[in-house]
């Protein structure tokens, strides 16, 4: 099993003076130093014997103040020497497709030859989708674009795409990644309805020698979970010949908070989300 922790700003005091709405004062403890103390955290990762740091990507509230999971995953590709790092998750709507390709690529140079475990979400904050101005209603359109999108760069000296939001003419990205070609060969994608695992299960592929399954952070129902596994199963051609959710969940550990920093989880035990095909 390999073992990581999502090390992310949670300003947890601050609820009651948003939810008052009472913006004409400050935070009891200021954002940057809540964020001091996350990045004291954070430090305590690899040496305590983990194999990877995590970081998720939210805007404008008190949830989770991390708006860009790769520039901080940067700081912490220089802090650290052993660990892998991963994003759980990037919103995929939210960027131009070129950009998240090329600041992966930099982010898998800065790494030295460890492994970004990336994970992709379509998000589910409206206030986030409004404030950022992309439209949530046409979330399923614009995450397979962009997901699309990345893996017809990913390994390509030169790309183009035509997507349904996106049409991206010959384009190289650069720098060139070193592990060129194999960055969106595992992507893990992230949900919390039976629809979206559906979706994801439909859209993906099986690689039958690096399958893995990425658990959600939140501490939902177990029921829950093993609903969507179940519709995985279920919907993803190859892995009802290869596991069940009985197989999945018996490796589930619920995630749990220390106020700062979430106790994640990768097992090598089922799928998520597609490896990377000519197909």
């Amino acid at each position: 099993m390999h073992c990581g922790v999502m090390v992310t700003g949670y300003n947890q005091g601050d609820w009651d003076r948003l939810m008052k709405g009472e913006y004409d004062r400050p935070p009891e403890v200021s954002d940057a130093q809540n964020m001091d103390n996350t990045l004291y955290m954070g430090e305590l990762v690899e040496p305590l014997g983990f194999d990877s740091i995590w970081a998720t990507e939210h805007y404008g509230s008190a949830y989770s103040m991390q708006p860009n999971p790769l520039q901080y995953l940067a700081y912490w590709a220089g802090r650290t020497s052993r660990i892998d790092v991963g994003t759980a998750v990037i919103v995929a709507l939210w960027w131009n497709p070129v950009r998240l390709a090329s600041e992966i690529s930099m982010l898998d140079i800065l790494l030295k030859g460890r492994r970004l475990h990336l994970g992709i979400g379509r998000g589910i904050a409206p206030h986030e989708y409004a404030s950022l101005g992309y439209p949530i209603e046409q979330s399923h359109k614009y995450f397979y674009d962009v997901i699309n999108a990345i893996r017809a760069a990913d390994g390509a000296e030169r790309f183009e795409f035509q997507g349904e939001v996106y049409n991206i003419p010959p384009t190289s990205i650069r720098p060139q990644a070193r592990h060129k070609g194999d960055l969106t060969k595992n992507i893990k994608v992230a949900f919390s309805t039976e629809t979206s695992a559906k979706m994801a299960a439909e859209n993906g592929r099986v690689n039958p020698v690096d399958r893995e399954l990425l658990i959600d952070v939140l501490p939902i129902d177990g029921r829950r979970v093993f609903s969507m596994i179940l519709t995985l199963c279920q919907h993803q051609e190859g892995l009802n010949a290869r596991c069940t959710p009985d197989d999945v969940v018996h490796g589930i550990r619920m995630p749990f908070l220390t106020g700062f920093v979430t106790i994640v989880f990768l097992f090598l035990h089922g799928t998520i989300f597609p490896s990377n095909t000519a197909e």
